[in-house]
């Protein structure tokens, strides 16, 4: 195994959060100022800075906090199997997995993030066990997606969502294959000794068997807790952007609004995306959605800007400053 001088490793501990926070800052200007349809929301954004809009804005922000303090306990929970965490530092380390996970793939740099707050020896157990708190929330937005399909059928449908491409039968197509994925990751989810024991089976997964058998002792009780931590996550999101929505004059009931903010979250979930670059994606999936009750395109851009900004970025902004103070390598890594 290659050798890490001390010097190297002294340097990379201290200096590994400002340079995150400088990249990340950088990056967000970069990727605002090449978003052709924030133009045309600047206006609404600036305007939407008003007193009268002061209490939207602080109960949007407090659901944030909200929001990320649920997803601290529901990690703690799932590393109380490996060591005990103090919440505090839960919330440490649920901010520095969002820096680290800010220009990765799916945000699959979040459980290494999580992970550095861990004694050395649990790390690489503590960051695949982070995998099923993601699970449990794809399982989650999975099924409220497929709740939005069945809504929208049965009670809407006569929006324009019905014509064209997604006409009625692909839209039954559609939901029968949402229901496949759910039922696959409620299998996964429920079931992660059959999981385990399924990856076994290959040579590839056979010498990592002792960091994947913690996923065996996870009981049914902590399972349960941290779906249903997973639910109140998501009501809580989807809360912000109806708020939202509302604030920036989009006109859409608050049922039928749900379903469709349901859709787009379920199609950012699945689709391979990076969070830096997901503005763009964002805003795009919200027109396409959104814009079959409401001809307010720059509302629905400003919403997902507002949304993008802050769950994502702020709350990644924190956790690229958390990182110090953190050892990345410890003393014997080599």
């Amino acid at each position: 195994m290659l050798s890490i001088p001390p010097g190297t490793r002294k340097m990379i501990n201290q200096w590994a959060g400002p340079v995150l926070f400088g990249w990340m800052v950088y990056a967000i200007i970069q990727q605002i100022r090449d978003q052709p349809n924030l133009a045309a929301a600047k206006e609404m954004i600036v305007q939407a800075f008003s007193m009268q809009n002061s209490f939207t804005w602080f109960l949007v922000i407090l659901l944030m906090l909200i929001n990320w303090g649920i997803e601290s306990f529901k990690w703690k929970v799932l590393m109380n199997c490996l060591e005990s965490i103090s919440f505090p530092r839960a919330v440490r380390a649920v901010f520095t997995g969002q820096a680290l996970a800010f220009s990765t793939i799916n945000r699959l740099g979040e459980s290494a993030g999580r992970a550095l707050f861990l004694s050395d020896g649990n790390r690489i157990r503590g960051a695949i066990l982070s995998v099923m708190g993601g699970l449990a929330q794809l399982l989650v937005t999975v099924s409220a997606g497929w709740l939005a399909l069945l809504y929208l059928q049965f009670f809407q449908p006569q929006l324009a969502i019905f014509s064209g491409v997604l006409s009625v039968s692909w839209m039954k197509i559609l939901t029968g294959l949402t229901l496949g994925i759910i039922l696959l990751l409620a299998l996964l989810y429920f079931y992660p000794s059959g999981m385990v024991n399924w990856s076994m089976t290959f040579r590839i997964f056979r010498k990592y068997a002792f960091f994947l058998q913690k996923l065996t002792t996870l009981l049914p009780k902590t399972l349960t807790t941290i779906l249903l931590l997973s639910m109140v996550r998501y009501i809580i999101y989807t809360s912000q952007y109806l708020l939202l929505l509302k604030m920036f004059g989009v006109e859409v009931s608050w049922t039928t609004g749900a379903a469709l903010v349901s859709l787009m979250l379920m199609v950012l979930a699945l689709i391979p995306s990076i969070a830096l670059a997901e503005l763009g994606f964002r805003g795009q999936i919200s027109i396409w959605l959104l814009g079959i009750v409401s001809a307010n395109y720059a509302g629905i851009v400003a919403t997902a800007a507002g949304i993008w900004l802050i769950n994502l970025i702020f709350p990644a902004l924190a956790g690229s400053l958390m990182i110090l103070g953190v050892r990345i390598f410890s003393k014997q890594s080599s």
